[in-house]
């Protein structure tokens, strides 16, 4: 939950539950869209063709996420200081 500890912070004590609120219903909205679609796919297209187009959609998605994971930048590390150990 990294999301809810970068952006708790953020909101004052008072509104701290509507944020939970929100960000609970994106969740949840996030996941049954896509089965409600899929369902939907499955009575117009057949069981088949709908496993085939959900299935290379979440791959295509798998593949970006990816890409995007080893084309961002890594932050410049800081030079250590010399560490002084007596003679």
């Amino acid at each position: 939950m990294g999301a809810m500890r970068v952006v708790m912070p953020l909101a004052p004590p008072t509104e701290r539950s509507a944020l939970m609120a929100a960000f609970y219903v994106i969740c949840y909205l996030s996941a049954s869209t896509l089965a409600l679609c899929g369902g939907i796919a499955t009575q117009h297209l057949g069981l088949i063709p709908t496993t085939y187009v959900y299935g290379s959609l979440v791959a295509l998605l798998s593949l970006a996420a990816f890409v995007g994971t080893l084309t961002q930048r890594q932050p410049e590390s800081r030079p250590r200081a010399c560490s002084r150990t007596p003679a």
